[in-house]
Parts: structure tokens; sequence; C-alpha cells
């Protein structure tokens, strides 16, 4: 039994003592008033005692209780705390993937341009081929062919659909710029947590502070 079950058992122990115990008081005060005065005194002692014991035990509960919400507070902590070290790790294996479907893709790409070039040389080819019919040849698109297999062969092993599709390719000088910050808010999630003085780097550069005297005159000349 950990520290939460135990301390929930207790909690639902005075809980149950509290109660039977009122009821147990109530019950004797009313049979207290049938009594003769010399017995009401003895029973009105022994009301006042448990009724001090009582609130004992309501201290104690409440005591109880405020361990309890601190220690599941704690649990809640410790379990952020796991999580957001998953997450790191979590990010480690994109990075690691990502780096990976790069090196990939540009070996993929190699063999793209080896295939139109061959496709091109075909093509120059086949105008004085032995029984080679380039008219016919030239209507299946041979010219596309390397990309209309780059992109069906993409969908197969990306498993995309139609509706996954963009409108168009990135254009070049967007390519480099827009990989870095499409997976940049995972990076800065893990590096954050992993190294919080980055964080304060970011604060103390974005904080706001009036312009000295010399920087004002600077930017007006």
């Amino acid at each position: 039994m950990n520290q939460i079950e135990r301390l929930k058992t207790e909690v639902e122990a005075l809980t149950e003592r509290l109660s039977k115990e009122t009821a147990a008081i109530n019950e004797l005060t009313q049979l207290a008033a049938t009594e003769t005065l010399k017995d009401r005194l003895k029973k009105a002692r022994e009301i006042l005692e448990r009724r001090e014991l009582l609130k004992l035990d309501r201290v104690a509960l409440s005591n109880t209780k405020d361990q309890l919400h601190a220690a599941e507070q704690e649990a809640e902590r410790d379990l952020r705390i796991r999580n957001r070290e998953q997450i790191c790790t979590l990010v480690d294996e994109i990075e690691k993937d990502a780096k990976s479907m790069d090196a990939a893709l540009r070996r993929a790409g190699k063999a793209y341009n080896r295939i139109s070039d061959s496709a091109r040389q075909v093509l120059a080819l086949g105008s004085n081929a032995e029984q080679f019919d380039l008219t016919l040849f030239k209507t299946t698109g041979p010219t596309t062919a390397a990309y209309r297999y780059a992109v069906y062969a993409f969908a197969e092993a990306f498993n995309l659909e139609p509706k996954d599709h963009i409108d168009s390719w990135p254009r070049s000088h967007d390519r480099t710029d827009m990989k870095g910050r499409i997976l940049s808010s995972f990076f800065n999630a893990r590096d954050r947590w992993r190294e919080p003085e980055l964080l304060k780097l970011e604060q103390q550069d974005t904080e706001y502070r009036e312009a000295t005297e010399e920087e004002i005159a600077n930017a007006i000349h």
C-alpha cells in the first residue's frame, strides 16, 4: 500500500468513526435527558469527554486530508515531470528519425536523378535503335516517368492519400528554412526543459527597458 492509499484508508476510517461517535453522543444526550440528576451529571461528564475526543478526531481528519492532498499533488507533479521527460525522449527520437529520413531522401534523390538521366538517354538513343518504336514509346510519357514514379513511390512509402496533399512543392530557397522551422517547436520544448538557463536568457532578451539618452541620440542621428 502506497502513501496515498494509506492516507485514503485513514480518511475513510476517521470519517466513519466521527459519524458513529457523533450519533452515539446524540443518543447519549437524549438518554441523559431522561435520567435522574445524579445520573445526568455522570452522563454529562461522559458526553463532554467524548465531545473533546471528537474534536481531536476532527483535527486528525483535517490533518490527514491535508496530507492526502499534498501527497496527491506531489504524485501529480511527479507524473507531469515523467511526462515531460518522456516528451524530451520522444523529441530525441524525432530528431534522430528526421536526420535518417533526410539521409534516405537524399539517397532517393540521387536515384531519382539517375532515373531521369537514363530516361533522357533512352529517348536520345531511341531515334536510332533497332526495333524500337520511338513514336509509340513517347506516348507513355517517358520524360515525366521519373517524377511520376517518385510521386507514387513517395505516397506508397509514406502511406499518403489525396487528403494529405499539398498545393505545390516548396520553392528551392524555402526548403531548408522551412525544414528547420517545422520541427523547431519540438526541439525548443525539449531544450527549454533540459536547459532551463536557455529560457532565462530568452526572457532577459525580451524584457522591456527604457533606452538610454545615448541610444536615443544615436537613433535620431
